[in-house]
């Protein structure tokens, strides 16, 4: 399993970086080009069509020891911690993993997603909204609590219901 985190330069957060170092060492970081809208679609296509299970922590998103836990230790072949996104505390991409035996359930996955021809901004929406849920009938095991999310634009709403989401919608919503 590799911990895998992709990013624009100069957009990961120092406290990311620390706990990936803290708690799981070892991780391959991706910097992202502003130019490429879907660098971090065939960064995680790589992985995917080996099969190496991935790891995805997002570069504002920050992981603990109990989180590591987790992915190391649960026999589930797709989880996620969930974290604050404006309207809801939920499943997301920025701290979720695929084991192999997974990723060669549904090899073409992240093919379908680059075929898509969606930015990275609706990567997660796409994977897992419709492609994993939807398309596949897949949810992730969602642990709990939270992940941190550093990014403070996207702390939740003051109307939000900050009740974590146990699974993933799977309606698409505006893609586009």
């Amino acid at each position: 399993m590799r911990l895998v985190c992709c990013y624009v330069e100069d957009q990961i957060k120092d406290d990311t970086i620390l706990a990936i170092e803290q708690h799981w060492g070892d991780a391959d970081f991706h910097v992202l080009s502003t130019s490429d809208p879907v660098g971090y679609v065939k960064t995680i296509h790589e992985y995917w069509k080996e099969a190496i299970g991935i790891f995805i922590v997002e570069p504002d998103i920050v992981i603990r020891p109990d989180v590591v836990d987790a992915v190391l230790y649960c026999d589930c072949d797709y989880g996620c911690f969930p974290y604050e996104w404006l309207t809801n505390v939920g499943p997301a991409l920025g701290c979720t993993w695929f084991r192999s035996a997974f990723m060669r359930k549904y090899p073409k996955a992240i093919e379908e997603v680059l075929n898509s021809r969606i930015s990275w901004r609706q990567f997660d929406v796409f994977l897992m909204r419709h492609l994993l849920a939807r398309q596949y009938g897949e949810q992730p095991h969602v642990h709990l609590p939270p992940v941190e999310h550093l990014n403070e634009h996207k702390h939740l709403l003051p109307n939000a219901d900050p009740t974590p989401m146990m699974e993933v919608p799977s309606d698409i919503g505006n893609l586009y």
